[in-house]
């Protein structure tokens, strides 16, 4: 299941790309997503042409209903890279305690008039017989409902 997003902002793609790469901007969306307990951000590489960074997260586990179960914790990290000369930026989600649930994306950052555009998508696919489809659709809603904030938070980090 793809779900897609796009944003306008007023500053330049360099400055919108900036933004998203920083440790500012990650963490506090990270630690925005429902369920999170903490999280680290660890920067992996860096060039003029390459960036690379990982958060680290413990967050609460989910029920088969989609709630939290706060009794139990799990890990997680999202490997984020970035190809400055497409300036896209591609992440993956990995949980440590299993890989039925598979998260990954991209977020487009496109020159637009005075201004930037920011083109995301989002890929879920959960293995799970049965109820995958619909486990796929509660996580897609979850992304839906944030979108609105993480703009926010991208909006403040770049100063509007």
């Amino acid at each position: 299941m793809r779900i897609t997003h796009t944003s306008r902002h007023t500053a330049t793609p360099d400055e919108v790309v900036e933004a998203l790469c920083s440790e500012a901007y990650n963490l506090e969306v990270e630690r925005g997503r429902e369920g999170v307990v903490e999280t680290r951000f660890e920067p992996i590489a860096e060039d003029e042409s390459r960036r690379a960074f990982r958060l680290v997260t413990t967050e609460y586990a989910r029920t088969k209903t989609g709630g939290l179960d706060r009794n139990r914790t799990l890990s997680s990290t999202t490997d984020s890279k970035l190809d400055a000369s497409k300036r896209e930026l591609t992440w993956r989600y990995a949980s440590k305690e299993g890989s039925r649930v598979r998260l990954s994306g991209a977020l487009r950052v496109i020159p637009d008039g005075t201004g930037t555009r920011v083109e995301q998508s989002v890929d879920i696919d959960v293995s799970i017989p049965f109820i995958g489809g619909q486990i796929a659709k509660m996580i897609g809603k979850e992304f839906d409902k944030t979108f609105p904030k993480t703009v926010d938070i991208l909006n403040r980090h770049l100063g509007n």
